[in-house]
Parts: structure tokens; C-alpha cells; sequence
């Protein structure tokens, strides 16, 4: 090897670069190793074919293989490692094409050398957006007692709460409650963790169904009202059918919605399709006629006109209303797609008219439902129904305490979503 290294100077010279080495074994027959050395020169291709040494020729674009030995010298019988040798032929000059692939070959050199330092690169600012992202972290809860806000073993689901947009406080008391069943099961898998914050947070979601007997002699009389835009009649003709065909209850209809044009003429026609006997009241004895009229049903279902708790003379209208029907549930109608600043206002509004049951609709128009339910928590008023779409009835769910908890868990894989 040492010999083939030095014939390497001896014919390129001492700029040579040795490129590779290979050692060749002898063949079954018999025959000593070899050693092939492979060297190269960078600025001697560019130099004039009278310039170069005629003891210098190359190796394709930029390298050629050298013998251990000379061809003017006959090898020793003692060397133990003779080398192939190979016919030398005359290159110094070089073409255009392998001038450009000899180019190309720096240059793919070039890249594969930068590769690591833009991947470094990358990492780096990654590392620093992280870092980021951990001080803002550390600035918000810095003031917070204890630090965290809630211990580590929930804290993920304490954020994908705030996610889903459920108020701090419920987020927070629902973790906390969880974590101390955490410390006294002993158990700490996710998808344990997973479902002792569930539990603590249906144990916040206040549901009821409405349900109704049937033949008792006097009807029971449900009051639909909440804020225009939000679905009271589709709601009402959903509960209608559900009640009149799953079971097995007579139901009427009262309307009694003459602000919003082409509502009579909706309610109408689906009683016509439904089968159910309707009245339409615009005068207080009309009323009173109705509610007669139909006493002997299981079930009245009144729609009323969507009444802004803004405007103090709709609302007395509707307030009256109530008043003259005193039904057995009133039945206030909210839009899942409303923040929780408004359904919190909408709500108080109706406070005074009573409301017995929540319905939340339009369900499948957000992500986020966190809202309805931090109102159903603290308002604690029972949630009946949840409704998620036209379709009648089929898009209407009876609201429960799990179900709820669900929906702002996401989904039930064992981790956040």
C-alpha cells in the first residue's frame, strides 16, 4: 500500500487527491493480494496539453487508477502485494461534456455538504419557536397559585376543554375534581384519565327529557320560545313526530306566530302531511278557543315568534303569553352557533318566563361546543333535546350528561383531540 501511494506522487505529483483504495484478493489458483488505488488532480485538466507531464496521464473526468509498480521496473520476487496494472492512455485535455459532468459532480458534492447545516438550521428554529410558545406558557400561569393551573396529569385535557371553548372555571374545577380521583385510584393510563374527566365534567351537564303520560284526561301543554333565527318551529314539528309516532301520544299544535311571514303556512302544511290537528290564534280569545279545543290530547305543543329580550314590548307580548297558556314545560330554544356572552344575556332575559327545559340547534353548524354547555352549567337548566340538522325528525337527539361530555372531549382514543 505504502508503494502504491508513492508512485502516486512520484506520477501526479504532490497536489494528488487519493480517492479510494481497494484491495484485491488473489484467485482460487493462486496469485498474491493486489492493491488499487484510485487518485485524482483539480487543476491540471485545465492546464494545456503541452503543459502537462507525460508521466501525469488521467483517469476519466478528473482521476485515474495507478499501478503499485511502473511498467518500466520489474517487480520484486519478494513483494507480497503486487497491484494491477492498467494501459495508460492520454487525457489531459478533457471535452465540454465532461467538463459539465465533472461540474455536476461538485455540485451535487456542494448540496450533500449544506444538506446538514439546513437541516440544522430547521431544527434550530424550531427549537426557538418552541421555546416561544414554553415562555408565553410560563408568563400566563406565572401569577397563577401554584403555577399550573391544574395538576400535569390532566393539564392536557384541561387545554382541550379551553379548546372546545368551555369557560375557564368549569374547565379548571372539572380537572382539579378529576385529579384527585386520579391520586386515589392510583391509576394513571390515558384512557383512565380519560374518562375520570369525563365523568367530573357530565357530572356539570344538567339533562331531563321531556316525557308526557298518556290518556291521563288533561293535555299537557309545552310552550316553545327563544330568539328569532334559532329553529323553534323546526324543533316543534320535530318533537311533534316523535311524539305522536314513537309514542304513541295524541298530539295538537297551537300557533301562535303571526310576525314572521310565511309562518303559518309552514306550520299548516306540516300538520297537513303529519296528520295533526292545528290551530292558529292571533287574538286572545282565539287562544283560548285553541287550548280548549284540544284539551282532551296527551300533548299541546305551542310555537311562538321569536322575541328579542331587547325589545321590552315583544317580550311583555310574549310574557302575556305565558301567562294566559301556564304550560307544563316552557321549552327556550338556543343556537349552538351563538357565544356565550349572548346565550348568557338571551337566557337571563328569559329567567322570568320560567323555562323548564334548554334545546340546543343547529349543532352540526360548529365545532366548538363549549359555549351551550358552560350555559347549561351554570344556569343549570336542564338541557332536553339537541338538534343537528332539517331533517325531520330525525335530526334531533335526546340530550344526555355523557353525550355532552363527549362533545367537548373529542374523540375516544385515550388523548386529547
Amino acid at each position: 500500500m505504502r508503494e502504491a501511494l508513492l508512485q502516486v506522487k512520484e506520477e501526479l505529483g504532490p497536489e494528488a487527491l487519493i480517492l479510494r483504495t481497494q484491495k484485491i484478493k488473489g484467485s482460487l489458483l493462486g496469485g498474491s493480494e493486489r492493491w488499487e488505488v484510485t487518485a485524482g488532480l483539480e487543476d491540471r485538466f485545465f492546464e494545456k496539453p503541452g503543459a502537462a507531464k507525460e508521466t501525469a496521464p488521467a483517469y476519466g473526468p478528473g482521476t485515474r487508477r495507478i499501478s503499485v509498480v511502473p511498467e518500466s521496473v520489474e517487480p520484486a520476487p519478494a513483494r507480497t502485494a503486487p497491484v494491477a496494472t492498467e494501459p495508460r492512455r492520454d487525457t489531459t485535455s478533457i471535452s465540454r461534456d465532461e467538463l459539465r459532468a465533472l461540474q455536476d459532480g461538485i455540485e451535487s458534492v456542494r448540496r450533500a455538504a449544506e444538506a446538514p447545516t439546513q437541516a440544522i438550521a430547521a431544527v434550530r428554529q424550531d427549537l426557538g419557536q418552541i421555546r416561544s410558545v414554553v415562555s408565553l406558557l410560563a408568563e400566563h400561569w406565572k401569577d397563577q397559585p401554584g403555577g399550573l393551573p391544574v395538576p400535569p396529569e390532566v393539564l392536557p385535557w384541561y387545554q382541550q376543554l379551553l379548546k372546545s371553548d368551555l369557560a375557564e372555571d368549569l374547565a379548571r374545577e372539572t380537572c382539579q375534581e378529576a385529579a384527585a380521583t386520579l391520586r386515589e385510584t392510583g391509576r394513571d393510563d390515558a384512557a383512565w384519565i380519560r374518562m375520570v374527566v369525563l365523568r367530573s365534567l357530565a357530572g356539570r351537564m344538567p339533562c331531563a327529557p321531556l316525557r308526557f303520560a298518556k290518556g291521563r284526561g288533561a293535555a299537557s301543554k309545552v310552550l316553545f320560545a327563544g330568539p328569532t333565527g334559532v329553529g323553534k318551529t323546526t324543533t316543534l314539528m320535530k318533537l311533534a313526530i316523535r311524539l305522536s309516532r314513537q309514542d304513541g301520544l295524541s298530539v295538537g299544535v297551537v300557533g301562535c306566530d303571526s310576525y314572521r311571514i310565511g309562518a303559518q303556512e309552514q306550520i299548516k302544511t306540516f300538520c297537513d302531511v303529519a296528520g295533526l290537528p292545528l290551530r292558529i290564534v292571533f287574538t286572545d280569545s282565539d287562544l283560548d278557543t285553541a287550548i280548549q279545543e284540544l284539551s282532551n290530547l296527551d300533548v299541546v305543543l305551542v310555537d311562538t315568534a321569536g322575541r328579542s329580550p331587547a325589545n321590552q314590548v315583544h317580550f311583555l307580548e310574549l310574557s302575556t303569553l305565558v301567562e294566559r297558556i301556564k304550560p307544563t314545560d316552557l321549552v327556550l330554544v338556543q343556537s349552538a352557533t351563538t357565544r356565550l356572552r349572548d346565550l348568557s344575556s338571551s337566557t337571563r332575559a328569559y329567567r322570568d318566563l320560567g323555562p323548564s327545559r334548554l334545546v340546543f340547534t343547529k349543532i352540526d353548524e360548529t365545532d366548538t361546543h363549549g359555549a351551550m354547555c358552560t350555559l347549561a352549567a351554570r344556569e343549570r337548566i336542564p338541557v332536553t333535546a339537541l338538534c343537528f340538522g332539517q331533517e325531520i325528525p330525525e335530526a334531533m337527539s335526546e340530550a344526555s350528561p355523557d353525550e355532552l361530555a363527549r362533545m367537548l372531549l373529542g374523540d375516544e382514543d385515550g388523548q386529547p383531540a
